[in-house]
Order: structure tokens, then sequence, then C-alpha cells
């Protein structure tokens, strides 16, 4: 079995760049979010990003961009229905 995972690295406001793991696309009223954990550190908090389709047909994360999301009722719930997968699933 293969352990495919994708990364995503951001850039913060002062310009330093920062790794991501995604761990969940979570679809929640019409749209897509990529929720992401901090790649090697234990205790960081999860972002969570509206994915924005490109233009094309293809479904490469690669294609897409990753949009902040300013609406703190919107992040809870988005974040509330990705605990809920992951409960679903067995993960958490």
């Amino acid at each position: 079995m293969t352990d495919e995972r994708t990364y995503v690295t951001l850039v913060d406001n002062d310009g330093d760049e920062l790794d991501f793991e995604l761990v969940d696309v979570v679809p929640y009223d019409g749209a897509e979010y990529a929720v992401l954990l901090p790649y090697n550190e234990e205790d960081g908090e999860a972002v969570i990003l509206l994915l924005v389709p490109s233009s094309g047909n293809d479904d490469d994360m690669d294609d897409e961009e990753l949009k902040g999301i300013d609406d703190p009722e919107l992040l809870e719930a988005v974040y509330q229905e990705f605990l809920k997968r992951q409960s679903d699933e067995g993960d958490i």
C-alpha cells in the first residue's frame, strides 16, 4: 500500500515559507475547503483554506488556488464538518 500525501508550502505575511500537509478536502455548502496541518510540528494549529478550482479541467491540486477565509463562523462550520468526517472514518 502506498502512502500518498500532499504537501503545500504557504508564504506568510513576513515572506517566510511554511510547510503543511493536506489532511482532507472538505465539501461544505457547495465549495471545497483544504484542511492543512503544519508539517513536522507536534502542536501546530489546523489551517482551513478555500479551494478555488483552476480554469482547466485537471483535478490536480497543483492547478488549484488556496484562498484565506475571513468569516469565523464559516471557519468553525468547516472545521466541525472536518471533525465529523474524521470521526466517521475512525481517524480521531
